[in-house]
């Protein structure tokens, strides 16, 4: 009788995830509107009207909007995570979620000068009606963590929404994964000085997992 060795599973590889919209996929918030046009680029945001103060010298005054993205669904990872007794010898497999948000100020207005300055000043994350994050100044209410962020921003930045160790069975590292209540993205946005305006090529989710070195301990920052 021939002996057969015992076939061990494939090691796991790390793996990206991506639930992305393009700038043109921009919907106007129904209680603070704006100005949204289509451009190969982008969506560029802008008030839909200023009032008088805004084309003051001295100082700037900030009128707010919100903008709305929404996103299709998060892939399921493409492999199971291996038992947790491989895990201690091969190493854990962490998730990590971020949100990646490019953005830049808007070129030259049509008499030659540079736009006012803008700024994104706060983002909610949503799966349905529930809020599942919020950043800086984000009025959605509701159940989210305010949580730090680099807001406010006027170029591309990037908000750190999970990170925790990928399980058999794991249902809230992976809440967003195939969610079939929808996805949805918020900013809320400030416009000041004269002829502002910002645009907006891409939203994303980015989902990271991956295998890591428990041998020297590991530590994690809370979100």
């Amino acid at each position: 009788m021939s002996f057969q060795p015992q076939q061990q599973p494939p090691a796991f590889r790390n793996e990206t995830i991506v639930s992305a919209a393009h700038g043109n996929a921009a919907v106007f918030d129904a209680t603070m509107p704006l100005s949204i046009t289509h451009h190969a680029e982008g969506a560029v945001l802008k008030p839909l009207e200023q009032s008088p103060s805004a084309t003051a010298t001295t100082t700037t005054s900030w009128e707010k909007a919100k903008v709305h993205f929404p996103l299709p669904t998060l892939p399921s990872p493409r492999q199971e995570p291996p038992p947790e007794q491989e895990q201690s010898g091969r190493g854990a497999i962490m998730a990590s979620l971020s949100l990646e948000i490019a953005v830049a100020p808007h070129g030259l207005n049509g008499l030659g000068r540079h736009h006012g300055p803008t700024r994104v000043t706060g983002v909610c994350l949503y799966a349905g009606q529930e809020l599942m994050g919020s950043w800086g100044e984000c009025e959605g209410g509701g159940g989210g963590q305010q949580q730090l962020s680099p807001l406010p921003a006027d170029s591309d930045f990037r908000i750190h929404v999970l990170s925790d160790f990928y399980q058999a069975d794991d249902k809230e590292t992976l809440k967003l994964n195939n969610c079939m209540r929808g996805l949805s993205v918020t900013l809320t946005v400030e416009f000041g000085g004269l002829n502002p305006a910002i645009c907006v090529s891409s939203v994303a989710l980015v989902q990271t997992l991956r295998v890591v070195d428990m041998g020297g301990g590991f530590g994690m920052g809370g979100c």
